[in-house]
């Protein structure tokens, strides 16, 4: 345990909180507008509204994670973004699914305590409460997977494209991690 706490006990962890966190409005702000005022809620219009939110969140997380929140990794910016990308689809499907569920979750609970519902404001909808506690949840995911692989210093090769690289197979070192 005192492991994970040293991982995320770091000078970079508030800063990617804080970065993240603008991120993650940014995410919650396009999914508002999206799937209450556009009303794209319905099936699978409400994941799609989740998934174009995610992508914008992810957009601005990376421009200031690796602005200001992550040293050098000394590789290029294209491998970083690429990276970025995998572990960020690995954190929509984590954010896709836990919203469904915890959306589904909200609605019981206040379908359940209608004296709850009623103190409710109207903005504050099982949609938007399902999306915000995903959202927060995948955020350790993400910083999790981003030090290590996206900002990280060095991603393994696989051995195959080692192999190439060696032997001057590959250009411009896209064999390289």
């Amino acid at each position: 345990m005192t492991d994970m706490f040293r991982f995320f006990w770091t000078p970079q962890f508030p800063r990617f909180v804080v970065f993240s966190g603008i991120a993650a409005l940014t995410n919650l702000g396009v999914g508002y507008l999206l799937y209450q005022s556009a009303g794209l809620n319905q099936h699978w219009l409400y994941g799609l509204s989740v998934s174009v939110a995610f992508l914008a969140g992810m957009a601005v997380s990376f421009i200031l994670n690796r602005s200001f929140t992550f040293d050098p990794s000394g590789r290029p910016v294209q491998h970083e973004m690429r990276t970025f990308f995998i572990v960020s689809l690995g954190g929509l499907l984590l954010t896709v699914a836990l919203t469904y569920l915890l959306r589904s979750a909200v609605f019981a609970a206040l379908v359940s305590l209608t004296s709850l519902a009623d103190l409710m404001p109207a903005a504050l909808t099982p949609d938007l409460i399902g999306h915000f506690a995903a959202v927060g949840c995948v955020g350790f995911y993400s910083f999790a997977c981003h030090k290590l692989f996206s900002f990280g210093k060095r991603i393994p090769v696989h051995p195959a494209r080692r192999f190439a690289a060696e032997r001057g197979l590959l250009r411009d070192g896209v064999g390289e991690g």
